[in-house]
């Protein structure tokens, strides 16, 4: 691919990103028409690596408009300044630079975007060094002291570990790991669940081409996400609801774990998401599953359930290193949106069952201590123990004894909040 081809498809993607659209979606859907296949593994890597430099990439931009009115243009141009690849990516980048009658070198923009760095004050240094926003940067100094963010906002940065979850329905925990070191690849058991190994983000690629994944033995899940079903606890025989269900992976987990004995209900509101479950679902517990498009807040269910997993919409904060568009479309404005959703869908779960299991993808209290305590001071439900390993909650709420939290830069997971409720209609 030609340079041109480069910038056009970084700019494509900023755009699409901007307009509310994960990583995943917007590179693939624009790669089918702009990309050829073998291009594809080095225009992902590329995305990826100018979206975890996007503060980078907006200070650069302000040097380059004086010369390039092209904002969007300029912006994509800034992205690949600031990974500058390889020699033969730098001479492409000075040759555009040069058409457009700029007077600097790629390495003298990026030296001029450093000292414009280093001259800021710590809090704005961090929010572009890190290409995260000044509110949130601001927000996580204040719950966890600056040496504790620093190490948080480093961990965005990176992935180490993935999580592969065994469907012990199909194959036994040995048998995957003998199967690993059979094809080369390291693997390590998990101390807290029996069912999850962890592996080094490097082998990502191997793991996900394995025949076990195409099978349905295995699964890529991250550990936080399998701690909220562990919490839920579901047992055979019990009537089950998943409120915010597709695509699948904690259903099919809540499956597991009853053995496919008992009755499940998921619910989602995204006709895309639901098709990708029932593929899912129909190689696992299919005859005790019974999938449904709806809005979870207004649903009319008249029976009730032993057990509600709610995985609630969220900023998705904690999926930093996992979704790098989160550093273009993380805004403040959001979270009480989020919030109102999220009392909604709780409100409605404490309605429907006897024990609820409420978490989220977020490292914000405002969607986990601070709604919990709302939720508590309204007397709709008590707190119980979620007996899984984690952090405790932020300090200075009531719930935080009784709550968990999980951390990149801490256990190797997403950023999630998970707490468990009895619901008052059960007392």
């Amino acid at each position: 691919m030609r340079i041109e081809g480069y910038i056009e498809f970084l700019r494509a993607l900023f755009k699409a990103i901007r307009a509310g659209n994960s990583f995943k979606s917007s590179f693939y859907r624009l790669a089918k028409t702009m990309l050829n296949y073998e291009e594809y593994p080095l225009m992902y890597h590329l995305s990826i690596e100018a979206l975890k430099r996007y503060g980078l990439v907006k200070l650069l931009v302000s040097e380059l408009n004086k010369f390039i009115k092209d904002r969007e243009y300029a912006e994509a141009l800034a992205a690949l300044v600031v990974i500058l690849e390889s020699n033969s990516l730098r001479r492409a980048i000075n040759n555009v630079l040069s058409k457009y009658k700029v007077p600097y070198s790629a390495n003298a923009l990026l030296e001029i975007t450093i000292k414009k760095l280093d001259r800021m004050d710590f809090m704005n240094a961090l929010a572009y060094r890190y290409s995260v926003p000044l509110w949130f940067v601001k927000y996580m100094i204040n719950l966890l002291g600056k040496e504790e963010a620093l190490s948080l906002l480093k961990s965005f940065l990176t992935r180490d570990v993935i999580w592969i979850r065994v469907n012990t329905l199909k194959i036994s925990v040995g048998d995957v790991i003998s199967s690993f070191r059979r094809v080369g690849i390291r693997v390590e058991r998990d101390e807290d669940f029996p069912i999850l190994l962890k592996v080094s983000s490097k082998y990502l690629r191997r793991v996900a081409t394995l025949n076990m994944v195409r099978e349905f033995k295995i699964f890529i899940q991250d550990k936080a996400s399998v701690a909220a079903v562990y919490c839920l606890d579901p047992e055979p025989g019990e009537t089950v609801l998943d409120m915010c269900a597709a695509p699948g992976l904690k259903t099919s987990l809540i499956a597991q774990l009853m053995e496919c004995k008992g009755n499940i209900v998921a619910i989602d509101i995204s006709k895309k998401r639901i098709n990708a479950m029932r593929n899912l679902i129909k190689h696992l517990c299919k005859r005790d599953v019974e999938v449904i498009i709806a809005d979870s807040r207004r649903i009319s269910i008249t029976k009730r359930f032993d057990k509600v997993l709610l995985d609630a919409p969220c900023t998705s904060s904690g999926a930093l290193s996992i979704d790098p568009s989160l550093r273009v479309r993380l805004e403040h404005c959001k979270v009480d949106k989020y919030r109102e959703v999220q009392r909604d869908l709780l409100f409605k779960a404490l309605q429907l069952g006897d024990i609820v299991t409420y978490c989220v993808c977020s490292v914000l209290p405002d969607e986990g201590e601070r709604l919990i305590d709302y939720v508590l001071a309204k007397g709709r439900a008590s707190l119980l123990d979620p007996k899984i390993p984690g952090s405790r909650g932020y300090r200075g709420f009531t719930c935080s004894p009784l709550v968990r939290r999980y951390f990149p830069h801490l256990h190797k997971t997403q950023g999630f909040f998970i707490a468990k409720l009895k619901s008052v209609n059960s007392l």
